[in-house]
């Protein structure tokens, strides 16, 4: 049966409010429908479940890149129940963290996050904005995000290999030549 003919006040009523429903299989009750409200730009969302941001801002530059803020914050969110959330460096001084679930989850979790990052990185120089509910931000899986954010780090750390080795290399000179300096010096 067709959704117009099992539904007809609640197709128009959706349709009314500027939001679109195709259901992929027929619906076998109007609870299912209320679990499965869409709208055009394909945000799906429980009754119970948020989606938004929150900024932490630092007073100093150095905090945010070099302390390795992002990846604390990553490391609390993979160890969490929230299956959706990403972080992102938006500038020296802020990091973006995007989260989706629960509310009660997301709550207890940036309640949480605050008090540990304030305590691993210093309250003065960390500070947190409200969340801020935005349907329309597309927050990734948290795997994705954080095998972006490994990724970077793994580049980062390319990096400073190829420098360590090019100072080993050079080094290397050096110490070939020491034993003979050691020697020479004890004879005098």
């Amino acid at each position: 049966m067709a959704f117009a003919a099992r539904f007809p006040l609640v197709e128009s009523s959706i349709l009314a409010r500027g939001f679109f429903y195709q259901p992929s299989s027929p619906l076998s009750s109007l609870s299912e429908l209320s679990n499965c409200f869409l709208s055009s730009s394909k945000i799906t969302l429980e009754w119970n479940e948020m989606r938004g941001k929150l900024f932490i801002k630092a007073s100093e530059k150095s905090v945010i890149t070099s302390k390795g803020v992002r990846a604390f914050v990553m490391g609390k969110i993979l160890n969490s129940t929230i299956q959706k959330a990403a972080v992102l460096n938006i500038d020296d001084k802020t990091v973006e963290v995007q989260l989706e679930g629960e509310k009660e989850k997301i709550e207890a979790f940036i309640k949480s996050l605050k008090k540990e990052v304030l305590e691993k990185f210093g309250n003065p120089k960390l500070s947190f904005t409200d969340f801020q509910e935005d349907l329309k931000l597309e927050v990734p899986r948290i795997m994705r995000s954080s095998q972006a954010l490994m990724v970077g780090q793994l580049e980062k750390g390319i990096g400073i290999q190829l420098e360590i080795l090019k100072a080993l290399k050079e080094m290397s000179w050096g110490l070939k030549e020491l034993p003979e300096r050691l020697a020479e010096k004890l004879r005098n």
